[in-house]
């Protein structure tokens, strides 16, 4: 039963949510960008000036304007910003572009994203002359739709045509981020003389903000009198607000709240004690709040598409597939959760620098519905168990029911939080691909209780451990602080003493890292072979703050303030569970400001949920705490659970179409035919795949979704998923900035090149890649120029290509013998040895401090004599496939565990194309080296050589540390649960 001490507070709180909550929409901040521009051709270059201007009351984040003119393209340079009220302008360039004589017109779109990292973009238009029509016939008259943009809609373009002869016209839509065209997007037709005439385009919804008003252009280019016309017609799409259930909800949330609370607080003046029946609904109110807030969630996430059998898309999501199937196929197949994947970065060791749970579990799921159903599935798993774990963290800890519920309610204004789509637990991060970080967080909060539990009974519990275990086998910064947040509670002041709180913490922390040190040991003895990566993000935090917090902020401020001065007064249990999370607080904010200065892994925004749980949960702890001290509590937690469903949720909330664009599927996608058509071509092909980074990959699903062809074509990628696992991250994205117009998040060690596909060609032909499928005009045209280069297939505007300068094999004999460098630094001497290129001839083994070399190499370099040598070599290098050649191999067969081949050239120094790492040992041959860039290089005793990729000295360290673990861990609960009985028995004598 509540508590009935008399207490007025808490509805005044309510009242100031109530109103607070309703700000929300207010307080929210509007970008509207227009873009103006003029054209000039001057010899051969047509220069482009844009003027951008931002009329709304927020602040505006790179922006980047784009010309598009007859396949050409043109970038401005990025506006770091554009305040409200503001101007500025930028020029661009397209080179030569072909232009028939006449009228053209020159669309450009400006890419921007709002504080909270949510990309936009506008359109506008200009025209360019290069010859002005004579007098004729009046031009074609256009109306362009406008239509409203739910989901799905039908943009029609009316055409009359004026003259007295026939025009045969081409036109086409242009729409700006956040919706696409179904289909082509440009139709011919002949208007008949005095005629009328329409097109149509289904245009589909992606990301378009709920209340958004978005300019469209359709454009209609005909010939007349020999020269070109070009007409533009504006149109608007509207998309309406939130969908009509929620939106029901925060209309009728208000008049609950203030009937509840006018309930609340009359009743106290009707009668001293609450009737009995509003006494027992106060059981069955914490009920069906959790309840409520649960199906709000499940509300956002269409449980059928959820359970229909397509391939998932959405920011990284598609990348998760290819793991999933990866490890599926190993932990059947041969028992290992971590194997090489050769699939991506020229292979790596898959989850040895990553996390295994998730994909376990999905993998587990597999073999009962299909993978696809099992990733959906696993992927909201987070943040479905979010909300119950905060509510069973507080039982754990012993908190009043109340506050338990309000816990696990508050979960989800954290989960919509809008002002971030990448920092993590939210669903906006999970709906991009943080799958294992969403899935980490609800275990480290219920680990922490459990833990809490144990230290102050100062009693062993094996669910403590396993959750550890599950906990360290699914993210790093959740296992981070959540460690450090162990470390405070043997002082909270538990029951049976700080000692033995502390001799129980130990056990189980010891226990748990025994069970993971199969895993562990081998990550700390190879950390060398990670890649670090992520930095900082320049960051304002008076914006990044969402509405909510600032209302939590000031109530986990109050609720502090009242803890101290009530010190005593306040149970044991709201004590302890305060400071824990108080100390969260604490820890995770250091981190964020200066974890940076310990180790580049703390990227500051990774610790933002921990700030944001810690402040929402003392925030709630205070709340409860006030209406557990009501007269009537029942009435001010039915408010309060409304208040947090209505107004926690930041707007606008594009969480439902995000789910529905993710879990929909490849299949429902227009472009779906692009991806299977490419897969198709390139099944069972020798060699790796590369592909450009460009912004309409997006319309395929993700702008990753060619990550995913060694699940869907069996074909390995240049590139990946999980960067800090793979050395060949280092490479793989220095050759992106070759072949793409930008470049994607890199390891902090690469330097962004410039385009250069003469070097690129040079690049990928070492890399082993036979394909490439290019999407940018520029890399197109330098692709069909390049006499190293044949187009094979076209799907739409994706051109696949292959090289021909090898035949796809990953094994040769490099002409140069191979010098040795022997230095601590050997990613930064490989990658130094990639940027030159015309070292690209001459390779180097590179040996680290007290390894031993290849037999008859005596002389070796330093680092610094290394990069000596780099900087003299100044000759134009042949090409790989010469310098390089793959002639002496007779045969050779590649899988993921296993390298062989037959050569004719024993006792030469063989280069295989596949990333070093020390788990591979090889027979027939010499020891295994790292060669530059990051490759392995054997020495062939005899004409057949085998590499296997086999646990060494750390594995099997690990694996004795967790049969260990194992063993201690039955004993230790043997022991218990021996000691609880004896316990018992004396208590009964």
């Amino acid at each position: 039963m509540p508590d009935t001490q008399h207490s007025s507070a808490v509805a005044p709180l309510l009242a100031v949510l109530l109103v607070l909550g309703s700000l929300s929409p207010a307080m929210a901040g509007r970008i509207v960008i227009e873009s103006q521009a003029t054209s000039a051709l001057r010899d051969g270059l047509l220069s482009v000036a844009v003027t951008l201007s931002n009329s709304g009351n927020a602040t505006a984040y790179d922006l980047e304007a784009t010309a598009r003119l007859s396949g050409q393209e043109g970038q401005a340079p990025k506006v770091t910003r554009l305040k409200p009220d503001t101007t500025q302008g930028v020029v661009l360039t397209l080179e030569a572009p072909t232009l028939r004589p006449g009228e053209q017109t020159l669309l450009i779109e400006t890419h921007y994203r709002d504080r909270h990292g949510f990309p936009f973009s506008v359109l506008a238009t200009a025209p360019v002359v290069t010859a002005i029509p004579p007098r004729g016939p009046p031009p074609p008259e256009l109306t362009l739709s406008d239509v409203q943009l739910d989901q799905h809609a039908t943009v029609t373009l009316s055409l009359h045509n004026p003259a007295a002869v026939p025009r045969a016209v081409k036109a086409t839509l242009f729409t700006p981020h956040g919706m696409r065209v179904d289909g082509p997007t440009e139709h011919d037709q002949l208007l008949p003389p005095h005629g009328h005439s329409h097109m149509e385009w289904p245009l589909r919804r992606t990301s378009a903000t709920p209340g958004g008003t978005y300019r469209l252009f359709a454009q209609v280019d005909y010939e007349e009198s020999g020269l070109n016309r070009s007409r533009v017609v504006e149109g608007r799409a509207l998309i309406p607000r939130d969908d009509l259930p929620v939106r029901r909800f925060i209309a009728v949330a208000p008049w609950g709240v203030v009937l509840l609370l006018f309930l609340g607080l009359l009743g106290p003046r009707l009668g001293h004690r609450p009737p009995a029946w509003l006494n027992r609904a106060f059981f069955v109110v914490n009920g069906a709040a959790l309840g409520l807030a649960l199906l709000f969630l499940l509300h956002h996430l269409p449980l059928h598409l959820l359970l229909t059998d397509s391939f998932v898309i959405g920011g990284d999501t598609p990348a998760h597939t290819y793991l999933a199937a990866h490890l599926k196929a190993h932990l059947f197949g041969q028992g290992r959760l971590v194997s090489w994947a050769g699939g991506w970065w020229c292979g790596f060791p898959s989850f040895q620098f990553y996390f295994t749970l998730p994909y376990v579990l999905i993998a587990l799921l597999s073999t009962l519905i299909p993978l696809n159903i099992a990733l959906k599935l696993v992927s909201v798993l987070g943040v479905m168990l979010l909300p119950i774990a905060a509510w069973g963290a507080g039982r754990l800890a012993r908190l009043p029911q109340q506050i338990c519920t309000l816990l696990g309610v508050a979960m989800i204004p954290l989960l919509f939080d809008h002002s971030h789509v990448m920092w993590g637990v939210n669903l906006y991060s999970t709906l991009a691909g943080m799958i294992s970080n969403s899935l980490s967080f609800p275990i480290m909060l219920l680990m922490l209780a459990s833990a809490l539990h144990d230290s102050d009974e100062g009693r062993f519990r094996l669910r403590t451990t396993l959750l550890m275990v599950l906990m360290i086998s699914s993210h790093f910064f959740t296992s981070i602080v959540g460690a450090l947040c162990l470390l405070v509670l043997p002082f909270c002041h538990p029951r049976t003493g700080v000692r033995r709180a502390l001799r129980v913490l130990f056990i189980e922390g010891v226990l748990a890292v025994l069970l993971m040190s199969w895993w562990i040991v081998p990550l700390l003895w190879r950390r060398e072979y990670a890649v670090d990566f992520g930095a900082n993000w320049p960051l304002n935090l008076v914006d990044t703050i969402p509405p909510f917090l600032w209302c939590f902020a000031a109530m986990a401020d109050a609720t502090l303030i009242w803890l101290v001065v009530r010190w005593r007064h306040w149970p044991a249990a709201l004590r302890r569970f305060a400071v824990v999370t108080s100390w969260m607080m604490l820890v995770s904010t250091l981190l964020f400001f200066w974890g940076d200065h310990l180790s580049p892994v703390f990227v500051n925004v990774r610790l933002w949920p921990f700030m944001v749980y810690s402040t929402t949960a003392l925030a709630m702890v205070g709340l409860g705490k006030l209406i557990g001290q009501a007269r009537w509590p029942t009435p001010l937690l039915a408010a309060a659970t409304f208040v947090l469903l209505a107004w926690g949720p930041d707007r606008p909330n594009q969480i439902r179409t995000w789910a529905r664009w993710n879990y929909g599927g490849l299949e429902a996608l227009p472009r779906a035919h692009v991806v299977q058509t490419l897969a198709d071509a390139l099944r069972d092909t020798p060699g790796r795949l590369a592909n450009d980074l460009h912004p309409a990959n997006e319309s395929l699903g993700s702008s990753r979704i060619f990550e995913a062809m060694p699940h869907l074509a069996g074909k390995p990628v240049l590139e990946g998923g999980l960067v800090n696992s793979a050395w060949g991250a280092l490479f793989s994205y220095y050759i992106q900035g070759e072949t793409s117009r930008t470049t994607a998040g890199f390891p902090t060690l690469v330097q962004p090149t410039t385009f250069n596909f003469t070097n690129a060609t040079q690049h990928l032909t070492l890399m082993n890649v036979s394909h490439f499928i290019a999407r940018g005009s520029r890399t197109r045209q330098a692709l069909r120029d390049s006499p190293d280069w044949v187009p094979l297939r076209t799907v739409e505007r994706w051109e696949l290509f292959e090289n021909r300068l090898h035949d796809g094999r990953y094994v040769c004999v490099p002409q140069h013998r191979p010098q040795v460098v022997r230095t601590a630094r050997r990613q930064e001497a490989g990658l130094a040895w990639l940027t030159h290129i015309n070292a690209i001839g001459q390779p180097f083994v590179l040996l680290k401090p007290g390894e031993s070399g290849p037999s008859g190499d005596a002389d070796e370099l330093s680092y610094a004599e290394f990069m000596e040598v780099l900087a003299g070599m100044t000759n134009t290098p042949g090409s790989v496939a010469t310098l390089y050649p793959s002639d002496p191999i007779v045969k050779e067969e590649i899988s993921d565990d296993t390298i062989r081949f037959t050569t004719t050239a024993v006792g030469r120094p063989h280069l295989v194309k596949c990333t070093y790492y020390p788990r591979w040992q090889a027979t027939g041959a010499e020891a295994v080296h790292m060669v530059t860039p990051g490759f392995m290089l054997v020495t062939p005793t005899q004409p057949d050589v085998t590499l296997r990729f086999v646990p060494t000295a750390p594995e099997w360290t690990g694996y004795l540390l967790t049969a260990l673990g194992l063993i201690a861990s039955a004993a230790t609960v043997i022991l218990s649960r021996r000691h609880s009985r004896l316990g018992r028995r004396r208590g009964a004598c």
